[in-house]
């Protein structure tokens, strides 16, 4: 599994950041948007706060109730102003 950030992997930082409950099929499918949202950032110092922050972004817009993995990606690279986000 891929590290980023310092964390294990993305479930481990989502679960660290949710307060809310997801179901399975909804913590796996932020788990894709938050790896291929990650694979749009540099990965050359990158603090974790921007993992932080990119998780805390997908979560705000699954709690909306987007559940397509590259929409969220997408919109939640848009919110962190990265330019060309297209996953």
């Amino acid at each position: 599994m891929r590290t980023l950030n310092g964390f294990r992997t993305a479930e481990d930082l989502l679960l660290l950041l949710t307060k809310q409950s997801f179901d399975a099929d909804t913590v796996q499918i932020m788990r894709e948007a938050y790896d291929a949202a990650s694979r749009q950032l540099p990965h050359f110092g990158q603090p974790a706060l921007v993992g932080e922050v990119l998780a805390k972004q997908i979560i705000s817009i699954a709690s909306n109730g987007e559940r397509d993995p590259q929409a969220l990606a997408r919109r939640a690279l848009k919110e962190l102003g990265v330019a060309g986000s297209e996953t």
